[in-house]
């Protein structure tokens, strides 16, 4: 078994990684079904939109590292029920 697993590592770490992929994709897909509902119960709509920005830098110790930092667009919502809900 163990000669089988040394033989295959990379079609397992591919594997592993498509799983993972893939896992992660559903779970962001129930989650915005779970918001679509509940956004439909409480008649959620947009109050505010804060704009995304991209920002890139380099460092000043020598070794020329670059850094590239993005925050992402913001949408608020108001809901019925007084809460104010923030949605990326």
């Amino acid at each position: 078994m163990m000669d089988w697993i040394e033989d295959h590592t990379i079609l397992l770490a591919t594997a592993i990684i498509i799983l993972l992929f893939l896992s992660l994709t559903y779970a962001f897909i129930q989650d915005q079904k779970q918001w679509e509902i509940y956004a439909k119960e409480h008649h959620c709509i947009v109050s505010g939109h804060i704009a995304g920005n991209t920002s890139t830098g380099m460092s000043m110790d020598g070794k020329g590292t670059i850094t590239t930092i993005v925050i992402p667009s913001k949408t608020i919502y108001s809901c019925d029920e007084g809460k104010t809900t923030e949605v990326r």
